[in-house]
């Protein structure tokens, strides 16, 4: 087609209103991602630093006394940025009174009570951010095992020398003698009781089984933290994530997607996701997803998440991801339409207008290859992938079907990059429930690589644990091809 200087002068407009779009998703997906304050403020910052404090409090103060809607998350999306506001001009500016700001939280999150050792990023600290990283696991009786199994996995295969705290809800959630147990895998692993850090009579923490995850975030006393469910198993040492990452560098979130499944289960999710999202400016990274285009069941798995809450819009972004997991919320409107905590992070990111990050693939799959095939590669387990594409970890543990008692552990042979929509699921007779499979990428044999060593070494950790945890020895073995 030849283009006419009149031609051209048509689509002139279209093109510049494109770029004006472009511009402006850009600016306003940005804007918050403000850098680390260095210096001393002037006078002239803290004037007008105080002048938007006092006109952010006094919208806050005006939303607080109407009846809160527990059903609006954009609109409760729209406080925490008011919120995250105060948070910043608080940690950049600390001669200016915070209790207004803080009385205001408190009434916003009556559950809240944080304690001396609380990490919170308007507190001020000589330490700096690599001596305040850690690993939080919440751990119960009935995932102990599987605990154990991650830290002899970091601790004795993968030489992690990241802190470990271990956050359960009471006794009745983890007994004395089963904090033992944890506490001496190795150095610096110590436990919190979220009961004592948060009124448990709005948050709901105990019997909250996935609602306790970002509780435990907002307890923890590590400005970075790496969240890490109890059958979460490192394939590598994830101890510098926070300075090798580039997307968690650039926006203190990390994120990993599901697996690429569509299931008819819930046919009201994306609906509800895109009647929450109605009439805001949504981000690139929402936009370009498969679940926005309803095409994946799920968008997250948060068996491992990456949270930086020396940000503070990342740390307001928190508050906001443990509001929709307390008792109230999470049993009136948000437990109704997604599966457990997993889509609440990312949502708080969105609403509140966090920028945040997502590995850019799929979950993939580690297993072993299934008969009659060789691009199909099947087990329990969905594998993730660090920023060079490499496997990093494996979420499911290490059995072959972790539920019912079964102790034997998978097979792992080969692993596969998740693409999109690759995968399917098979009725595995023997344990009534379903293996998934994934194909449509070239499979990758595990022989002779770093990732069959890293398995291998955890497998006989994880076999040295059920040997002392059950009484018995050598019944159970994982299968390596």
């Amino acid at each position: 087609m030849l283009f006419t200087s009149n031609s051209i002068g048509r689509y002139v407009p279209i093109v510049l209103l494109y770029f004006l779009v472009h511009i402006t998703l850009v600016v306003f997906w940005n804007r918050f991602d403000l850098p680390d304050f260095h210096g001393v403020p002037s006078n002239a910052e803290r004037t007008r630093a105080l002048q938007v404090a006092n006109a952010t409090q006094y919208e806050l103060e005006a939303w607080l006394q109407r009846p809160q809607d527990i059903f609006d998350f954009g609109a409760m999306g729209d406080n925490i940025a008011r919120f995250s506001t105060l948070a910043e001009i608080a940690t950049k500016h600390q001669s200016i009174n915070q209790k207004p700001f803080l009385s205001l939280l408190r009434q916003q999150f009556p559950w809240w009570m944080p304690s001396r050792l609380t990490y919170l990023p308007w507190k001020k600290s000589s330490v700096a951010p690599s001596e305040t990283t850690g690993l939080v696991l919440c751990v119960g009786s009935k995932n102990l095992i599987y605990a154990i199994h991650v830290i002899r996995g970091l601790r004795n295969v993968l030489n992690s020398t990241l802190p470990i705290q271990i956050a359960y809800a009471g006794d009745s959630d983890l007994s004395f003698s089963d904090r033992a147990k944890l506490t001496q895998l190795g150095p610096d692993i110590e436990t919190l009781d979220l009961l004592n850090m948060f009124d448990d009579s709005t948050a709901g923490i105990q019997n909250g089984t996935w609602a306790m995850k970002p509780f435990a975030v907002l307890a923890s006393r590590f400005q970075r933290v790496i969240l890490v469910d109890a059958d979460a198993i490192f394939l590598q040492s994830p101890d510098k994530i926070f300075e090798a990452d580039p997307g968690l560098r650039n926006t203190g979130f990390l994120f990993w997607k599901d697996r690429a499944i569509v299931r008819g289960l819930d046919p009201g999710r994306h609906a509800w996701v895109k009647q929450v999202m109605k009439g805001r400016l949504i981000s690139p990274v929402l936009h370009q997803s498969l679940f926005w285009a309803e095409q994946v069941y799920h968008q997250m798995d948060s068996a491992v998440v990456c949270i930086d809450k020396g940000r503070p819009r990342v740390f307001m972004t928190m508050m906001f991801t443990a509001w929709m997991n307390s008792w109230k919320v999470r049993s009136e409107v948000t437990y109704k339409h997604v599966h457990g905590d997993k889509e609440t992070f990312w949502l708080a990111a969105e609403l509140s207008h966090t920028p945040y990050h997502f590995n850019p693939e799929h979950a993939g799959a580690i297993g072993y290859m299934k008969n009659g095939t060789t691009n199909e590669v099947c087990s329990n387990q969905a594998l993730h992938l660090n920023w060079k594409g490499e496997p990093f970890w494996l979420n499911g543990g290490l059995r072959h079907f972790k539920f019912g008692g079964h102790r034997e552990f998978g097979t792992f042979t080969h692993w596969i990059v998740g693409d999109g929509k690759n995968f399917t699921s098979q009725l595995a007779v023997t344990f009534q429930d379903y293996i998934f499979c994934a194909r449509g990428t070239q499979p990758h044999s595990l022989s002779g690589t770093m990732y069959e060593e890293s398995i291998q070494r955890t497998l006989s950790e994880a076999q040295i644990a059920d040997d002392e945890f059950y009484g018995d020895s050598g019944l159970f073995r994982g299968l390596l091809g």
